[in-house]
């Protein structure tokens, strides 16, 4: 309770903070929802700051913070504060990762020039978000031209306004690849990660069968169970009656991290239902990934009318492992045939041609920046 009071005067504080803030600092503002998302944004930060440039950053988490002069940044809550700052922005470019703008509590401002989009997933565009998750938005930099046509489409069949589509390439991408680079791991434990989704339907694996998964394969394997952040919030008892179980078992680890890094790259194989972060876990690290089919995600039900199959549908039915929700009696023979030796090359072979796919690997940064400093 006390905590609660003083941070809702600390955003009210910071509302009057804002608007007292020289305009230099206000040619490109982020916002952050929450502090897991501040590593989709790391290496354009890095780089702003790198040439010197201010910006503001606003944070509805309280321990989403920086410690930088040309930072400033300001917890705004989700309540009044964060209500009259979001509509009445004055700013050249306001980048965020929140889908949906206009469609929730996040309106926009007539005084803001542009509202930037950045994707904190690979996946497409059309089924794993809502309908209108990017109508509103002015400028997206997309991870590559799936997601340029798709958007295209969905404006075409909508009559939409246009809004300015730039393949970037994904950013968060090449913030794994620098990680691993400066990680200079060895080879990786034999933990498997289990990374489930968040499901609207609550209908996942977590909520139907991650049970009967966990007390065949806790037997001889060590598990990192790391659920989405969304479902840690949208999920919480089901995630609390797991960890209850399994919290006492030597092999059960569980991951409630800020960042994912640590497990992603701990772990030698991903089992999911229907998470998008394979496409990081494969493009990255080069592992292999189970998919337990059953337990479809889709946020959209007229993603249809967009396309037939998806990105993380192509790139799953190519080089994941799918197996049948009855056929988890066999799940630790899957296990062993995917870390094989002859399997892991082949899959290597096959996530070659798929990063031929991501552009500007390694300088997305630099072309974000041009765009928005020019």
């Amino acid at each position: 309770m006390i905590k609660n009071i003083y941070l809702f005067f600390l955003s009210f504080k910071n509302l009057f903070v804002f608007f007292s803030i020289n305009r230099s600092f206000k040619n490109i503002i982020f916002y952050s929802e929450k502090n897991t998302y501040r590593f989709y944004y790391q290496p354009l930060i890095d780089l702003l700051l790198k040439n010197k440039k201010k910006f503001i950053y606003l944070t509805s988490d309280y321990d989403d913070k920086f410690e930088n002069d040309n930072i400033k940044d300001l917890y705004i809550g989700n309540g009044l504060a964060f209500l009259i700052i979001t509509n009445f922005i004055n700013c050249d470019n306001l980048i965020m990762t929140l889908t949906d703008l206009n469609n929730n509590n996040f309106k926009k401002s007539l005084f803001c020039k542009n509202y930037v989009y950045i994707f904190h997933s690979l996946v497409s565009t059309y089924k794993y978000y809502t309908e209108g998750a990017f109508d509103n938005y002015d400028k997206i930099f997309c991870c590559g031209k799936y997601q340029v046509e798709e958007i295209l489409k969905r404006e075409k069949i909508k009559k939409l306004k246009k809004k300015t589509l730039i393949n970037t390439g994904y950013l968060f991408l090449d913030y794994l690849d620098k990680k691993i680079k400066e990680k200079n791991s060895s080879s990786p434990s034999k933990k498997i990660l289990f990374a489930t989704t968040w499901n609207k339907n609550k209908q996942g694996l977590i909520n139907r069968d991650i049970e009967k998964v966990f007390d065949n394969l806790l037997k001889k394997n060590q598990i990192i169970f790391r659920p989405h952040p969304e479902d840690r919030i949208r999920n919480r008892p089901t995630i609390e009656l797991i960890q209850n179980k399994y919290g006492n078992n030597k092999n059960f680890f569980f991951d409630k991290n800020v960042e994912n890094f640590k497990s992603l790259n701990e772990s030698c194989l991903m089992i999911t239902d229907a998470g998008g972060i394979f496409l990081e876990y494969m493009l990255a690290f080069k592992k292999p990934v189970i998919f337990i089919d059953g337990y479809e995600k889709i946020h959209n039900p007229y993603h249809s009318s967009i396309g037939s199959q998806s990105f993380e549908e192509m790139v799953k039915s190519k080089i994941a492992l799918s197996i049948a929700a009855e056929d988890l009696k066999n799940i630790e023979s899957h296990i062993q045939a995917c870390l094989s030796e002859k399997y892991l090359n082949d899959l290597e072979e096959k996530i070659e041609e798929l990063n031929n796919l991501m552009p500007n690997r390694g300088r997305v940064a630099e072309t974000m920046y041009k765009q928005l400093v020019g």
